[in-house]
Formats: structure tokens, sequence, C-alpha cells
């Protein structure tokens, strides 16, 4: 899986210096931006240009928006559509973009930890090609 964090024009990678992308090791997930590295804006998110993105090969992504979740996703699958920035990578991963919830994801989820661990397997084990 790759872990990213979406926020208006801009998708960072989740590595596991993050509690998500912690969280994504934990329950037994593999996190193709384990060993990432580049620049961080914000402690274990890292900014990878699309190439890099392309190259790291996922075949689910999971996507943390921080601002309006349907707007966010809508730019991540513009990019990922035929012609898009992100059209390699797009071709791997068509309908499994899977935007987790806000209410457990944008932000630690304190004793929630577990609920937000479920989700995450939730997340992961629907039907590939299944959309929210």
């Amino acid at each position: 899986v790759l872990g990213l964090f979406g926020v208006p024009g801009s998708f960072m990678v989740v590595t596991p210096r993050t509690w998500i992308g912690d969280l994504v090791q934990r329950v037994g997930l593999d996190n193709v931006a384990a060993s990432v590295s580049g620049a961080e804006r914000h402690p274990g998110l890292v900014q990878l240009d699309d190439e890099a993105l392309a190259q790291l090969k996922p075949q689910r992504l999971l996507l943390v928006a921080h601002g309006d979740p349907t707007a966010i996703r809508a730019a991540l699958e513009q990019r990922l559509a035929s012609g898009g920035s992100l059209a390699a990578l797009g071709a791997a991963v068509h309908g499994t973009v899977h935007v987790l919830p806000i209410e457990s994801f944008a932000s630690n989820p304190g004793l929630g930890l577990g609920d937000a661990a479920a989700r995450l397997r939730d997340a992961t084990t629907e039907r590939i090609g299944a959309r929210e």
C-alpha cells in the first residue's frame, strides 16, 4: 500500500516515521514507501515528484485528506487518469484509492487508535476495484 496525505494541490507520502505509517506496518501491511526519503515539510511526510511516486508501484492507495475529502480525491484521481501526471501509477491502482475517515486519521486518534487500526485493515481488505 501507499499512504498519501493530501492537501489542496499537493500529496505527500506517509512514511513509518508518522503514526499512520507506523500503524500501516503494525497491522501487517507492506508500506511501499517505508524507505523513501526526501523533503519533509512535516515530519514523516515526504514530498516526492510524480516519477518517484510511480516507481513505488503500490497495489492500493490510502488517502488521508486534509481538507475536503471529495475534492482532494478528485484531484488525485485526475492525476492518476490517462494523460495525468501519475498515469503510470494510475493503471496499477485503478479503482483502489480509499479515502481514510477524517475522524480517525486527520489527527492522532489517541484512545481511538484501535478503531483506526480496524478501519485501516477494513480499507485494505475490500475487494480490489471496490469504490467508496
